[in-house]
């Protein structure tokens, strides 16, 4: 089973694509789309909503974390997270499915989980037990912003659309000396970077 998504401007025009479509395959059209590969759609007045709020609930309770207390920011400020040879060693495959869990919510609806993900990727192949309670700071975070999404707005055509653009990077204050940058892209209200 595979799933597909048709989108566009004109009704007429999917349509015909469905009917082509369908001579081809054989296919069921599920209606106006809710769910789509864990991720909740709501379109209302020229808006879409898309959240992962189902997915998040699951991968809390799949780690256990469905009741921990909610944290405002993936990692703690000011923290830093490094190779700590006499630190505790942490369960690798556990350690690893839950960066692999955050990844997927980071890449469809999470931008947010972005640099703490980053940070806590580098240690998949050795983490420590700080590092895992790093990530578990991160599902703590999750805990309090499960229903947070992206939000597409429809422009009406009359105003400028602004683009506004933000960047930030650490300048070489990790042990290593290099410089962590990342930067938002976002146009009338959506990450477009």
């Amino acid at each position: 089973m595979d799933d597909l998504l048709i989108a566009g401007k004109n009704v007429q025009d999917i349509a015909h694509v469905k009917q082509q479509l369908s001579k081809e395959f054989e296919m069921k059209d599920l209606g106006e789309l809710k769910h789509f590969l864990g991720m909740r759609i709501i379109r209302t007045n020229g808006r879409i909503s898309i959240d992962q709020n189902g997915y998040i609930r699951q991968i809390l309770k799949r780690f256990g974390m469905e009741a921990s207390k909610a944290v405002y920011t993936p990692l703690a400020p000011g923290s830093r997270l490094d190779n700590d040879g006499d630190a505790s060693k942490a369960d690798i495959k556990q350690y690893q499915a839950m960066i692999g869990s955050l990844t997927y919510a980071m890449l469809c609806t999470r931008p947010d989980l972005a640099y703490a993900i980053q940070q806590l990727s580098q240690f998949n192949s050795n983490p420590t037990n700080v590092h895992l309670q790093a990530a578990k700071r991160v599902f703590r975070y999750l805990q309090g912003t499960q229903a947070m999404g992206l939000v597409y707005s429809k422009h009406n055509g009359n105003t400028p659309v602004p683009i506004q653009g933000y960047c930030d990077a650490d300048y070489a204050a990790n042990h290593d000396r290099k410089s962590i940058f990342d930067y938002v892209f976002i146009l009338a209200g959506s990450f477009i970077s």
